[in-house]
C-alpha cells in the first residue's frame, strides 16, 4: 500500500485527501482514487465491497444525497447490489452495471 500511495502522491502528484491504514484518498481534480489494502480471503461474494483482491479495479462515486440517488437508480431498474448503509466513513451503497462491474456509491 505504500509503494502505491507514494506512486500516486510523489510520481503523478495527485494529493493525499484522506489516508488511514487500509484505506487512502487521493485527488485527481473531480475524481477520487481510492486505494485500499486487498483482501486475501475466499471470494464467496464477487461484488462485495471488502473482498476486491489486489490488482483490481472498483469504480466508486460521490453523490449529495445517497437515498434520492438510490431511489432514482432503482426507479431506473439499476441492479442494487448492497443497499444504503452507514458505514465507518459514511454512507455506502453498490450497484452493478450492464457488465456487472460494482460500482460503489457514497454520500458526500
Amino acid at each position: 500500500m505504500d509503494k502505491s500511495i507514494a506512486f500516486y502522491r510523489d510520481v503523478l502528484g495527485f494529493p493525499v485527501k484522506h489516508q488511514s491504514h487500509k484505506w487512502t484518498e487521493l485527488g485527481t481534480g473531480e475524481t477520487t482514487l481510492a486505494l485500499h489494502l486487498a483482501d486475501t480471503a475466499d471470494h464467496a461474494h464477487p461484488h462485495s465491497h471488502a473482498t476486491i483482491p489486489a490488482g483490481h479495479c472498483h469504480i466508486g462515486l460521490t453523490v449529495a444525497n445517497l437515498n434520492d440517488f438510490h431511489v432514482a437508480m432503482v426507479g431506473k431498474g439499476v441492479k442494487c447490489i448492497q443497499s444504503p448503509k452507514k458505514e465507518d466513513f459514511g454512507s455506502l451503497a453498490v450497484y452493478a452495471d450492464p457488465d456487472e462491474m460494482p460500482i460503489s456509491v457514497s454520500e458526500a
